[in-house]
Formats: structure tokens, C-alpha cells, sequence
């Protein structure tokens, strides 16, 4: 897994991720209840497919619950949008395509099935690329609403997606 730090190395590295393929899906993870961990979530929310080349998923904290519906869009781009525990400060934006080889771990997660399973069954069952575009969270207890960092991180990612997924509504990212 090459991971990708900080907003600008993570935004292009997403971009050209993003450019290179031709159908891409979405799957929001989280829990709004846990604060931060619903950071992906709350960067959804703000995201407006104009492609029939997109597909966004509102999947909470159960993924697995969406593989189907991910897997007959026919995708060949998979990106999961999800808080991440990476040890990194609060905000900071991380972005990795998974190879199938790796076991995510430290870096995630909050949910019952890890992602890296998901990942690896959507990859396997597709043969789309599967990657994860990640917030730091400060914290995931209890609550709503996001810490100030990660609520001003998932602002800058919101506008930064809807720049790429304009471009790849005209065939462009």
C-alpha cells in the first residue's frame, strides 16, 4: 500500500487515480454518532454525482451491507471515504490504493468487518482498483458533529472530490 500524506500529495494522487478509470463508486463509511468517525459520511453528503459514470453509497458502518450494489454498478474505480486512526494530526488527509496484499490494521477502523476485507472482496469480485481516501480523526467518542480540524479537513476534501468528479462528468478529472 502506497499511502499518500498531506492534502496535496493525497489530492493528486486521487485525481490521476480517478482519471484513469472510466467508472468509479463511492462508499461513505462511518458513524455520525461517533464524531469524527463520521467524517466520510459528512464529505457525501456534500458530493452531487452528475455522471452516470458515478455511483455514491451512504454505507455507515456496514460496508459489506452494499458490496452487491457496488458490484453490479460494474465499477473500475472503488473508493472507500472513511475516518482513519494512522497516528497522524487531527485533519490530516491520507490516500492509498490497496494492492490485496495488505492487512489496514493501525491505520483503520470503527467497524465491525475491516475494510481491508471489504476492499479485498470488491477487488476480487470486480477487478476494479480499490482505494481509500482517509481523515485523521482526533476523536470517536460518543457525539455528534466533527472536531474543528477534521470538520475543516472534510470542507477542503468535499470542494476538492467535487472539483475531480466535475471533470470526470465532461470526461476529464
Amino acid at each position: 500500500m502506497n499511502l499518500h500524506r498531506g492534502f496535496g500529495d493525497a489530492s493528486r494522487a486521487l485525481a490521476e487515480w480517478v482519471k484513469s478509470g472510466r467508472r468509479l463508486a463511492i462508499l461513505a463509511v462511518g458513524n455520525p454518532l461517533r464524531r469524527d468517525d463520521g467524517v466520510g459520511i459528512e464529505i457525501l453528503k456534500s458530493l452531487k454525482a452528475s455522471s452516470r459514470r458515478v455511483k455514491m453509497v451512504r454505507c455507515l458502518q456496514v460496508p459489506e451491507n452494499y458490496l452487491g450494489e457496488v458490484i453490479s454498478f460494474k465499477p473500475d474505480r472503488i473508493l472507500f471515504i472513511d475516518g482513519v486512526d494512522a497516528n497522524l494530526p487531527p485533519g490530516e488527509l491520507v490516500f492509498a490504493e490497496f494492492t490485496g496484499e495488505e492487512r489496514i490494521g493501525p491505520i483503520i477502523s470503527t467497524h465491525g468487518l475491516p475494510l481491508d476485507v471489504s476492499a479485498g472482496y470488491l477487488k476480487a469480485s470486480t477487478g476494479a482498483s480499490v482505494a481509500l481516501l482517509g481523515v485523521q480523526v482526533s476523536s470517536t467518542e460518543f457525539g455528534e458533529g466533527l472536531t474543528g480540524n477534521v470538520e475543516r479537513a472534510a470542507r477542503a476534501t468535499s470542494r476538492m472530490l467535487s472539483r475531480i468528479l466535475s471533470g470526470l462528468s465532461r470526461g476529464k478529472s
